[in-house]
Order: structure tokens, then sequence, then C-alpha cells
């Protein structure tokens, strides 16, 4: 357990802490920047909460205040807005597509969330604001009836790594460590592959699975010999990946299913599957 003590010296805010060994340190002298910046954070959410209880308009804007923080704990302050501010409108700003999903998935289900982005700001016309894309699928679902295999396959590929990515964490697959812990396709997808035919989704694994070469020779790499790659295969690899895509994500919650006890279900429970 951690006490503070604050006194205001010349108009600022001095944090003390009282570690649980008794011994009082200066915050900044302990305390990691993202450490310091949580602090802050919560400090300040500390004030706008009394202030909203006595009478200030209860909306707040958060500019991308999270960035230094870990991921877990970017979730359980989303967590902690969304129960202690359930009737208060914030204007949250992020730089982190990752943060940005995450948030989202928090807030989604449990309170209004309209996405924008910010596009061209200049000092004469201000920012140009246009609606934000759906999911991660977009840009393939957008490429998919054009006439260029590369872009289908690149497109395709990287939603592919995407979905295997998040995959191997919301079921619970094994990977083999590497140091650094930096995963390929080839790392978690095998895994993945496995662990869908398991839950129902043989069809959609052995139909990626089908196509998946096609990823790494014309949508990740460069071979003089698959620019002559049928457009009609570079489709079937991106429908593929769709179906993967539709058949594991829940547009309601914003999330991949994922493993809960003996179940696996989305977060909202939408989206059901069982494991034979």
């Amino acid at each position: 357990m951690v006490t503070l003590e604050l006194t205001a010296e010349n108009a600022e805010i001095s944090l003390m802490v009282t570690l649980v060994n008794g011994v009082d340190v200066r915050a900044e002298s302990y305390f990691s920047e993202a450490n310091l910046d949580l602090l802050a954070l919560l400090l300040f959410l500390s004030l706008m909460k009394y202030a909203g209880e006595n009478g200030q308009p209860k909306i707040m804007a958060l500019d991308d205040v999270l960035q230094s923080v870990d991921a877990s704990i970017r979730v359980k302050v989303a967590q902690y807005l969304l129960t202690e501010f359930r009737t208060w409108q914030f204007l949250v700003t992020f730089h982190d597509r990752l943060w940005k999903e995450q948030f989202s998935a928090v807030f989604s289900t449990k309170h209004g969330f309209v996405e924008r982005e910010m596009h061209d700001w200049g000092f004469s016309s201000g920012p140009r604001m246009i609606e934000a894309r759906r999911d991660s699928s977009d840009p393939l679902r957008d490429c998919i009836k054009s006439e260029d295999p590369r872009i289908i396959c690149g497109n395709a590929g990287y939603l592919l790594e995407v979905l295997s990515d998040w995959l191997s964490k919301s079921l619970q697959t094994s990977v083999t460590r590497r140091y650094g812990d930096k995963y390929t396709l080839g790392d978690t997808w095998p895994a993945v592959a496995k662990k869908l035919r398991k839950i129902g989704l043989t069809s959609a694994a052995d139909a990626v699975d089908s196509y998946m070469w096609l990823r790494n020779i014309h949508g990740a790499h460069y071979n003089e010999w698959a620019t002559g790659l049928s457009i009609v295969d570079a489709r079937c690899f991106g429908d593929a990946v769709l179906y993967l895509w539709e058949n594991v994500w829940c547009e309601s919650c914003r999330e991949t299913a994922g493993k809960h006890g003996d179940l696996i279900h989305c977060r909202c429970g939408k989206l059901n599957l069982s494991e034979s």
C-alpha cells in the first residue's frame, strides 16, 4: 500500500509517498515516469469528480493522457471512468490506435462511443474531421474488388496477422517463446488454426491455410514470378481472411471471441463458439 501526502508550496503540489516499510520519499524520486503520469491523472480525476458534485458541467477532455502507461493499466483506467463517471461526457484523443481500440472496447457496450479521425489541421480552416473506420477489416474490404492482386494480398496478409495475434491471446493458444517476444504469423497461426478447428471453425481455418502462401509470395515479399498471380486467387485469399474475421469478431463489443473458463465467446456474449 502507498499513501500520499499532498502539500501546496508556492502554488506547486508536492507529493510525498509513504511506503509499506514506513520510509517517506518524494514521488518523483521513486516512481517511474509512467507511474507519475498515472498519479497525476488520478489526482486530476479526483478533482474533476469533486467539481462535478459541486455544480461543474460533467464534461471532461482527456488528451492522450495514458500514452506512457502500460496497456493493462490503461484498460483499468477506462473501466474506472466508466464506473465512477458514468453520467459524464468525455472528449478523448488518441495517437495510439491499439489504445483507441482498447478504450472503445470497454466503452462501446455501456456508454455511447462515437469515433472521428482528425486530418489536415490548418490555422485558417481548423481540423478536418472524418468518420473513423468501422474496424481493422475495412482496408481489405475496400480493395477486394480491385484489379491489383498485390494490394489485395498485402491487406489480407496484414489482417490475418492482426487476427492471429489477437486470437493467440484471447483463445490462450501456446506459442514458442522467442527473445524479445517478437512473434510472426508463422509463430502464432498454427496454434490458432488448431484451436479454430476445435471450436467448429474448421472451414474457416482450412480456407485460410489453402491460400496463406499468397501472403508470403505476393503480400509480404518480392517474387518476380508472382507478379502474374491470378486476381481470382488473390480475391480467394482475401475472402478467406474476411470469412474468418466475420466468424470470430463481434461488431457489438468490438472484440474477438476468447476463452472464458470453459466457454468461448466475445465479451458481450453475442458471439458464442463451442469447443468439441
